[in-house]
């Protein structure tokens, strides 16, 4: 005992002062683990962002792979490699799987009232599923198995039918957007089926089928007169190439006319000089084979085909107007965005396609066959000159010479 009876304090333990003891002595620490809270409201915001934005995603891919064909599609008139073809081969895929899964995650869910636009854009991706008028087509097995598009079309216009029935009509509050939707599903579905049928007609054996029927348009006067003067241009070997085409039709589909087509025309004598004039021509006819078997240019040029260009544009006005007028309360002001970009595009791509499908040679070709429509030959070559003087813009037609002409370069993979 100290001195003053006092005890004197404890010692502390080496340990206690330095802060570490063994590891029998030290107690139990809890072992800290991560609260796993935090993540997962990480994970349920990603997968709320990921359910509410598919389908709206799935159409913004729909509609950049449209416009990727629209402006590098005719690039394969002339070449058959590059970084546009690079584009185009995932552009085409695309616009098939983003469209198709669109329309069945909207067919699969719940209607909502907030659902009422992503459903008005229903009709824009059967538009894009058919494909603009540039393409139809990239490998001649998309036309060998066109018989199956039936099956697939009959699918995706009945899904389309009833996402338009359970969202708008049936969810009611649609007001003008109803009949905005009505006017666009009919051209949705009537551009859906026309590329269907585009890929048929660019069969090797509906070529063949159609020749059978066909009545040969042959030269002009003034044409052939060029061709013996071995005086053609660009221009002028195009037509020419649309008067003697079912020569080219016959030669790839291995048909016989019976008699010798050139003998029947009296246009023996043109390939007897001129030779630089005809391999001209014969080059063209190269592309308007082209166009037949991976464009839409079978179809396009017919009565329906030029119909439906006219009728097209107003149809997407009106649309616009009624949904200017629909009441937005309610929407994503994302959702609103989208469907405007959608209609102004729309409307200017049918604008357009109706200006190039007018001012095409395969419109002179419609015309020169039907000699109650002769008259307008003339009217025809105003417009086609107007158009062409646009081409540094390149947004309806250009100069034959500069789509029409092959490149030179390898040909090996044009059709792959």
């Amino acid at each position: 005992m100290a001195r003053g009876g006092l005890a004197p304090p404890p010692a502390s333990s080496p340990t206690a002062e330095t802060g570490s003891a063994s590891p029998s002595a030290c107690p139990l620490r809890p072992l800290r683990i991560p609260v796993l809270l935090p993540r997962t409201n990480v994970m349920a915001v990603l997968l709320k962002l990921v359910n509410e934005w598919l389908i709206r995603g799935l159409v913004l891919s729909s509609f950049v792979a449209y416009l990727v064909q629209v402006l590098f599609a005719g690039v394969r008139w002339r070449r058959a490699s590059g970084w546009r073809m690079l584009l185009l081969w995932p552009a085409y895929q695309v616009a098939s799987l983003a469209g198709t899964q669109a329309l069945a995650n909207l067919s699969l869910g719940s209607a909502s009232q907030e659902l009422q636009l992503v459903a008005f854009w229903t009709p824009f991706l059967l538009m894009h599923l058919g494909r603009p008028d540039n393409i139809s087509a990239y490998a001649l097995e998309d036309n060998v198995l066109a018989a199956r598009q039936v099956l697939q079309v009959s699918a995706q216009v009945v899904s389309a039918i009833y996402v338009l029935y359970k969202h708008i009509v049936v969810g009611g509050n649609a007001g003008t957007l109803l009949p905005a939707s009505f006017i666009m599903f009919f051209l949705g579905i009537a551009k859906y089926m026309e590329g269907a049928a585009a890929l048929w007609r660019g069969g090797l054996g509906s070529i063949r089928s159609s020749l059978k029927a066909l009545r040969p348009m042959g030269l002009s006067s003034c044409l052939r007169s060029r061709v013996q003067a071995d005086e053609l241009d660009n221009e002028q070997a195009l037509l020419a190439a649309h008067g003697l085409f079912y020569v080219s039709k016959g030669a790839f589909t291995d048909y016989s006319f019976g008699k010798n087509p050139l003998k029947r025309d009296r246009t023996r004598k043109e390939f007897s000089r001129g030779w630089k004039g005809v391999l001209k021509m014969v080059e063209m006819e190269l592309s308007l084979m082209y166009d037949i078997m991976y464009t839409k240019a079978a179809v396009v040029h017919t009565w329906l085909g030029y119909g439906l260009r006219v009728v097209s544009p107003p149809c997407t006005a009106a649309s616009f107007a009624l949904f200017w007028l629909h009441g937005k309360d309610g929407q994503r002001s994302a959702d609103v965005v989208i469907t405007y970009v959608l209609l102004v595009a729309t409307f200017i791509l049918d604008v357009r396609c109706l200006l190039g499908a007018l001012g095409s040679t395969w419109t002179y070709a419609f015309i020169n066959n039907r000699y109650w429509l002769n008259n307008l030959v003339g009217t025809w070559s105003g417009l086609r000159l107007f158009l062409v003087s646009l081409a540094p813009s390149r947004l309806f037609i250009e100069e034959p010479a500069s789509y029409r002409r092959w490149s030179g370069q390898p040909v090996t993979r044009v059709h792959s």
